[in-house]
């Protein structure tokens, strides 16, 4: 994925052999000499701007010309950088004079580039980074009853560096939050030609913008050509070598540096940097930032995982947090309520909605994570069995909240499992969701750490707006108004959001540490129903039959109406074709022509061995005969995975030398490459025969063999 050109200048190539061994005492005449000094994952420590400012100045001052880089993740950490979205860093960074930085997965983690939200209304009071970079015009985002204007937002002037991001590059229509540059080329004054391309992680920023970066796609990296140095600045963990670069990496902690060029010759030298110093004028710039910063309410040690595509489906870090929040202020802080039965707590995952990431979290960051909290928190008194229900209309592990409901109960004080594969049984419709006419999904485990029993009165703490019946919480609304209710409301006072600040400061002494690092398992989501073997000759003894159960379970194989699964019985041209179409999806095959005079319509493969012959998977014996009833062999079915592979558009660049095996000379011409790519890619590992493993291409693939194949491939792709 990663691409790139060697840099023109092969001086540079014989230089970096020494170059790159640190001198710790910099020299006092930099005369004729270009220094690259940078910096990396600052994570909003906005001290060191004035501080590396002296530096530049420093190196200025003694002759250097200085290009000053920052490798990323710089505008997120520290109240200083998220209470406006990195404007002020910005700010600082063009203050201390830097010339370009990359885009790190942490500067993408607010997913509309903003620290507002669209549903509390601040959404245009901050700028995105296109505008942070690009500049806008003053906007005016509020007006009162009257007409009045009551919000406005300054204009903006175009950043005065460069922010780079090659890995990235617009896929289709965009909202517009992002912008950045593939590379830039610095001519400087001296006559030097430095190129300077970034890369980015792109699975971990897509894994914290879960969604947002859809607009974007991934591409080769973009490698200025015709430079004297190509400097290469680093976030991405699997960037792989380029020769002649100089590489500069965002690793977990702050890192600065600098490197000297020689103008004449190109050589190139790393020199450490001391920070002791700093620009007046930037340092105050900085005071002034952190004078104006968010209210520091805590600090995290881990990313509090609030994605929608997580809290939505499955236990979270986050949800376990705020749940553990609210158990722990009904248990010790709640006014009138004396625990005389188990506590629980439930947060719907939805309304967990934005993450918390590591660093100092504020006030904003706690809004915005938790957005939906506009009451206060009461306590309800329910029956097991009422309780047992809120969980089964409340928990659907999947996107279809038209089933059930808009998130998923995050909990604490009880565990509980979810069956995900089982479809909910909708009731009297509520609102735009169901009730539920049947527990078929949800089985609570524990309470409080003992058995769950659904004659049981339990406590359940909860955001009033769940209380008040909304999403699909019908069963508190329904308990809370009939005769004899137990509830308990502390009204508007304290919401979700006040109660998690309230439990980091008092139970957890500030910091959110590495007990929230992962989900704690107290929700346990089957994707699939628990296994039978309905096979009377597979046994677990057997060696095939964790193969033979997954594609028994994802579908990718059937047994016979007798009960058995024949896993001994030779594969048919027919049922090798059949498998692949049931790993496809089955498509529509309708209109694909049938060129094979013996295989008759209707037949259970017909469709299959149309959709394969018409997309090249599989060919026929001759133009005319396919003989579908004929077995199969082990080099034919690595063929005919291999041409699959190929028309699903998968990498088949792996291949292995075969003659490690005693029979490869066996092995067909026209199967060479498919067996070659089967065995480097584990599909294929040969027939064990006392101690010695053989290919046996011409031998005839059996129904087992066939499963573990598939598996294999399956789980490889999946």
């Amino acid at each position: 994925m990663k691409l790139c050109k060697r840099v023109t200048s092969l001086l540079l190539v014989l230089s970096l052999m020494l170059a790159l061994i640190p001198s710790v005492y910099a020299a006092d005449n930099y005369t004729g000499k270009t220094v690259v000094l940078y910096t990396a994952n600052v994570r909003g420590d906005v001290d060191v701007y004035a501080q590396i400012a002296a530096v530049k100045a420093d190196y200025e001052a003694k002759g250097a010309q200085v290009l000053l880089l920052d490798a990323g993740n710089y505008l997120q950490g520290t109240a200083a950088a998220n209470t406006d979205r990195g404007l002020s860093v910005y700010a600082l960074m063009e203050a201390a004079g830097y010339d370009a930085a990359a885009m790190g997965p942490y500067d993408f983690v607010y997913g509309d580039a903003t620290t507002g939200y669209l549903w509390h209304g601040n959404f245009y009071k901050y700028y995105t980074q296109a505008e942070l970079l690009q500049g806008c015009e003053a906007l005016t985002y509020a007006k009162n009853g009257k007409g009045d204007v009551t919000e406005t937002r300054p204009a903006k002037a175009p950043a005065k560096f460069q922010v780079l991001c090659s890995n990235y590059a617009i896929a289709d229509d965009n909202s517009g939050y992002y912008a950045f540059s593939a590379n830039h080329v610095f001519h400087l004054d001296n006559g030097l030609k430095i190129g300077v391309v970034a890369l980015t992680d792109p699975d971990t920023a897509d894994d914290l913008q879960d969604g947002f970066l859809s607009g974007y796609e991934v591409c080769p990296v973009q490698t200025p050509e015709d430079t004297d140095v190509l400097v290469r600045l680093i976030n991405d963990p699997g960037a792989e070598s380029c020769d002649g670069a100089v590489d500069i990496v965002a690793g977990d902690k702050f890192t600065t540096g600098a490197y000297v060029i020689d103008n004449a010759t190109k050589a190139v030298t790393g020199e450490e940097v001391t920070l002791d110093g700093k620009d007046e004028t930037v340092a105050a710039l900085a005071d002034t930032v952190k004078a104006n910063a968010d209210t520091v309410v805590g600090v995290s040690e881990v990313i509090l995982d609030g994605r929608d595509s997580a809290g939505r489906t499955r236990e979270t870090n986050l949800g376990d947090l705020v749940t553990d929040a609210l158990k722990w202020f009904a248990e010790n802080e709640f006014e009138g309520f004396d625990k005389d039965v188990p506590v629980v707590a439930i947060q719907n995952g939805g309304n967990c909605d934005n993450s918390i990431y590591d660093g100092q979290i504020t006030q904003t960051d706690l809004l915005r994570a938790l957005p939906f909290s506009p009451m206060g928190v009461g306590i309800l008194y329910l029956k097991g069995s009422q309780l047992l229900e809120a969980l089964e209309a409340g928990t659907s592990p999947s996107d279809d909240y038209g089933d059930a409901c808009p998130g998923f109960a995050q909990v604490s004080g009880l565990t509980y499992t979810v069956a995900a594969y089982a479809p909910y049984d909708k009731g009297e419709a509520y609102g735009k969701f169901y009730q539920a006419n049947s527990i078929k999904r949800v089985t609570i485990t524990s309470v409080g750490g003992e058995a769950f029993d659904p004659d049981a009165t339990y406590a359940v703490i909860a955001d009033n707006y769940l209380m008040n019946g909304n999403d699909t919480y019908y069963v508190f609304k329904n308990a809370k108004s009939a005769e004899g209710a137990k509830y308990l409301n502390n009204g508007n006072g304290i919401k979700t959001r006040d109660i998690v600040q309230m439990y980091m400061k008092e139970d957890l002494g500030g910091v959110v540490g590495q007990r929230y690092a992962q989900a704690q398992n107290r929700i346990t989501v089957l994707s699939q129903q628990p296994y039978e073997n309905p096979y009377k000759d597979v046994k677990e003894s057997d060696w095939f039959y964790e193969y033979v159960k997954y594609t028994t379970q994802n579908g990718l194989f059937v047994g016979n109406p007798d009960g058995t699964f024949c896993p001994q019985e030779k594969m048919t041209r027919a049922m090798i074709v059949m498998t692949l179409y049931r790993l496809a999806g089955e498509p529509e095959a309708s209109g694909y022509d049938n060129p094979f005079r013996d295989v008759p319509d209707g037949q259970w493969y017909t469709d299959a061995v149309c959709w394969a012959a018409n997309n090249g998977i599989v060919l026929g014996t001759s133009a005319t005969e396919f003989e579908p009833n004929s077995n199969v062999t082990r080099e034919q079915t690595a063929a005919i995975f291999y041409r699959y592979v190929k028309h699903t558009g998968g990498d088949l660049s792996a291949k292995a030398p075969l003659d490690a095996y005693p029979d490869a000379g066996k092995v067909s011409d026209w199967a060479q490459d498919a067996l070659q790519w089967a065995v480097a890619v584990g599909l294929v590992t040969g027939s064990n025969e006392s101690g010695v493993n053989y290919l046996l291409p011409a031998g005839n693939t059996t129904r087992a063999e066939a499963a573990t194949m598939l598996t294999r491939y399956h789980q490889m792709v999946k």
